[in-house]
């Protein structure tokens, strides 16, 4: 069966942010039966704690350097996609876009659909606006295509864009509308904060019944996130109006464990232990208690911490959660004299107190608890005023602390396994853990196998092996490994053609 699906790019950290929001939720409520895809530029531009939100509606979240339509092309899995701006809102189901004459398949439904839209849909096609210049904000294509400054778009018909204020013979209907763009008007999340002035406003008057569509689209998501997760969208980087609420909310089978005091004292030792690289001058290192009281708002401690805690191991590095907006943690971190702290450019809620390469002390926006899939223990999180561990997947610590990893039970299979290269990071964690003597579960071990060996890009492959240094150490060991549990496994290809494929992507990276 032929594969499409939706696309669009997010760059700036405004309000566009809620034009995505809208348009995803518009096409979900259009009951599409294809893949959402977003593409955001990495940094400043787009905040994790966005991304997070948005990733609940797309299929695929991925990011890229530079917004630009040439990355709509990349997409070599899709046979048709087509592409929508972030100032649009879907008001009918568009999915008979993707059919034309030459589909093999339904082909009676494809005529109906092909008299409906008078002429062969020639890719890729576009609108053609009314100034003659080509308009790709809905735009259907084949990713797979050669396309060159000389391809000529062909005229969608009409009926599938509709411009606010273009069209007057459609002002008080909306019924053969089926894509509204508010691109050359004043854009609706303008007016989020006082949308009575939206209504009153003279210049959007007459248009009103097209605001309205995206105005209770807003609504009702604004209500949902403010009443489920105490998130307001219009400022999401200010959401955590009560982080007790905010967690019972987002993980309902959460639960809380009491750690003992033999538990809450060899967390202490750590926390009481200067960390190298942190200041200026080092014999003034810093402790980890001390920057985390300097602080001051509500800090939670992750990671491989808790499965130490548990496992009776020594602590290595502590990483945190914290519940101010990024920014914000950085002026508290400036303010700390002679800090050593590093803040990605990519993602910029991520910081870290010492040098690059010593990992000591990580700290992360707490909206990003769950996105550390590749291991149980990332489920678990330590209160510090309170000194208990919150397991936010109700999993239980000690089981949770055992396992190398596991699918959590708040998202599906295939987004645990498509998200953020999740099979890479697996697979190579899976190995390590396993030589230190953790548990795993068969089932799970085979899908990260088989995502790993048909579905993975080159540029994962680097992150596993170039990145990561996984198979630096022990290789033959943890190949030979690999081997024997995949045959075991019984899987459609051979222990050997995964080890093989492994050494290519080992030798590839070297040689790079």
């Amino acid at each position: 069966m032929p594969k499409f699906g939706y696309i669009t790019i997010l760059s700036g950290d405004t309000h566009s942010f809620l034009g995505t929001l809208i348009l995803a939720v518009s096409l979900i409520k259009s009951k599409t039966k294809h893949d959402l895809i977003l593409l955001h530029t990495f940094g400043k531009s787009v905040p994790e704690y966005k991304l997070d939100i948005l990733s609940k509606y797309f299929t695929i979240v991925k990011g890229i350097k530079k917004a630009s339509l040439s990355e709509l092309f990349k997409f070599k899995e899709y046979d048709k996609l087509i592409h929508l701006s972030n100032d649009v809102i879907i008001n009918k189901n568009i999915d008979n876009l993707f059919i034309s004459k030459n589909n093999k398949v339904n082909n009676k439904l494809n005529n109906k659909v092909n008299n409906k839209l008078n002429n062969k849909v020639k890719l890729p096609c576009t609108r053609i606006n009314s100034e003659g210049d080509v308009d790709s904000s809905v735009m259907i294509y084949n990713p797979n295509d050669k396309i060159t400054g000389e391809t000529v778009f062909t005229n969608l018909p009409k009926k599938y864009n509709y411009y606010v204020g273009v069209d007057s013979n459609n002002s008080n209907s909306l019924s053969n509308i089926y894509v509204i763009n508010y691109e050359n008007v004043v854009s609706p999340w303008v007016y989020v904060t006082d949308l009575k002035r939206m209504k009153e406003d003279p210049e959007l008057k007459k248009n009103y019944i097209y605001y309205q569509k995206w105005i209770d689209i807003f609504k009702k998501e604004f209500k949902n996130y403010r009443d489920n997760y105490d998130i307001n969208i219009i400022y999401p980087d200010k959401q955590l109006i009560d982080i007790n609420n905010y967690l019972k909310r987002k993980y309902k089978n959460l639960k809380y464990i009491k750690m003992t005091r033999a538990q809450q004292n060899k967390l202490n030792d750590k926390l009481n232990t200067p960390i190298l690289y942190s200041n200026r001058i080092p014999s003034r290192n810093f402790t980890y208690r001390y920057i985390i009281n300097k602080i001051g708002s509500d800090i939670f401690i992750g990671g491989g911490v808790v499965r130490n805690i548990f496992n009776d191991e020594e602590i290595n590095d502590v990483d945190i959660f914290y519940t101010i907006p990024p920014d914000e943690m950085e002026k508290k971190l400036k303010n700390i004299g002679g800090l050593i702290y590093y803040r990605s450019p990519k993602f910029r809620h991520f910081f870290r107190v010492g040098k690059i390469d010593h990992q000591e002390f990580d700290m992360s926006y707490i909206n990003r608890i769950d996105t550390k899939k590749n291991s149980m223990s990332n489920g678990l999180i330590i209160d510090l005023d309170k000194m208990t561990v919150i397991d936010i997947y109700g999993e239980g610590a000690q089981n949770a602390t055992k396992k190398v990893w596991r699918k959590p039970n708040n998202i599906s299979t295939k987004k645990w396994l498509k998200q953020g290269g999740i099979a890479n990071v697996l697979l190579g964690r899976m190995i390590k853990f396993i030589m230190m003597g953790y548990e795993t579960i068969p089932k799970e071990r085979a899908m990260i196998y088989n995502e790993w060996y048909y579905n993975k890009e080159k540029d994962d492959y680097g992150n596993l092996i170039k990145k990561k240094g996984f198979f630096k150490k022990d290789t033959d060991k943890k190949l030979d490994y690999i081997r024997d549990d995949v045959n075991s496994l019984k899987l459609d290809f051979t222990g050997d053609d995964m080890v093989n494929k492994i050494k290519d992507v080992i030798n590839e990276e070297e040689f790079d």
